[in-house]
């Protein structure tokens, strides 16, 4: 008789190959990602952040997912149509994992050239970055909920049907009002001016590490994306991304002075990490689809692992609610494919997320 169709159990033995296993991830990591995949509820998802942090030796960096919950729960009974964001940043994380594993390209983009090549410390460089990228991504989501609470709020008591309209309005000094502060100087970077500021070091890293920074000049990219913040505030908007990525910064750069942990890999791999968080959301509703990607997504620039982040960000359409719906998802991958199956519920979800994947990596959709 065949198993009932699980994709978390798909996750799994993509994670833990018999044959090609490029992570090699065993005893508690393993225990903990199987725990999980096997009983995916807050209790587990919450003693794998846990660990994540031990592991990499970065105590305090994950205790942001608590706060997250606290606010989500709250806000989501005044905003229904919200989705659990705990729970998805974990399925986000063990699919990545499951995608590294399994696609040739995705592993030779997400390489840094910091650490020698096919060495245990790239191997440990993602697997730290990622850690960040897709267990952080969201956790900015409670001032998109609340702004946007307000403003739903706000129509209904002037009947407003107009969907695009915003009684809240924030006119600001970005660096002042919202603590974009001065970060870090790495040894790397020299003659700093707005470089040594969260936004600064986003599009230093865009600029210079992705294969379209011909096209553009830093100080253009920054003032593009500062406009891209500044912007969305005027509407009464935040884009959860783009402020989980410079809270992040602030946040772990705090815990880096306070903890006095070495720095030399800050830039290459806490900066790396926010640039894809970044990325996940402010590429698809902003220019820079146009600048980098000619209006797609390109998994090896501007950040190869802002793509992964994307990608899986957009796929994990499960554990997002109150059902447990897993059951009614697959996922093979075989040659460097992605083999998708998914409810048609989620069609439209999915699929104007896939207007922006990269065709040189095949993912192949199917729904029932």
């Amino acid at each position: 008789m065949e198993n009932k169709p699980n994709i978390l159990q798909d996750i799994k033995a993509l994670i833990f190959l018999t044959q090609g296993d490029y992570l090699n991830i065993r005893d508690d990591h393993k225990t903990l990602i199987e725990t999980f995949l096997s009983r995916p509820v807050l209790e587990t998802a919450k003693e794998l952040y846990n660990f994540i942090q031990k592991i990499h030796k970065k105590e305090g960096v994950f205790t942001f997912m608590d706060d997250l919950r606290l606010y989500e729960k709250t806000l989501i009974a005044i905003l229904p149509e919200q989705r659990d964001h705990s729970l998805h940043s974990a399925s986000v994380y063990v699919l990545g994992l499951a995608i590294y594993n399994s696609i040739s390209k995705i592993r030779s983009s997400v390489k840094t050239d910091h650490h020698p090549p096919e060495s245990p410390s790239q191997k440990t460089s993602f697997l730290f970055r990622w850690s960040l990228a897709a267990c952080l991504h969201d956790i900015a989501y409670p001032l998109e909920l609340t702004l946007k609470s307000f403003n739903k709020y706000s129509k209904k008591l002037h009947e407003i049907e107009k969907d695009d309209f915003s009684f809240v309005e924030i006119n600001c000094d970005l660096y002042d009002r919202f603590n974009l502060l001065p970060i870090l100087k790495p040894r790397e970077i020299k003659d700093f001016t707005k470089k040594d500021t969260a936004l600064g070091l986003i599009s230093h890293r865009l600029v210079n590490d992705g294969t379209g920074s011909s096209r553009i000049s830093y100080d253009t990219l920054l003032k593009i994306i500062e406009k891209y913040y500044e912007s969305n505030l005027k509407k009464g908007r935040i884009d959860h991304g783009a402020f989980s990525a410079v809270l992040i910064l602030n946040r772990i750069h705090n815990l880096y002075e306070l903890n006095d942990w070495p720095t030399e890999d800050f830039y290459y791999e806490i900066v790396d990490a926010a640039t894809a968080i970044f990325l996940h959301n402010a590429y698809r509703y902003s220019p820079l689809k146009q600048l980098f990607g000619d209006g797609v997504f390109k998994y090896d620039s501007p950040c190869s692992l802002g793509y992964l982040l994307y990608l899986c960000d957009s796929l994990c359409e499960w554990l997002r609610g109150r059902s447990r719906d897993a059951h009614h998802f697959r996922l093979k991958i075989q040659d460097d494919k992605i083999i998708y199956r998914a409810p048609k519920k989620v069609k439209k979800n999915i699929e104007k997320a896939m207007k922006l994947f990269d065709e040189r990596i095949t993912v192949d959709v199917t729904y029932n």
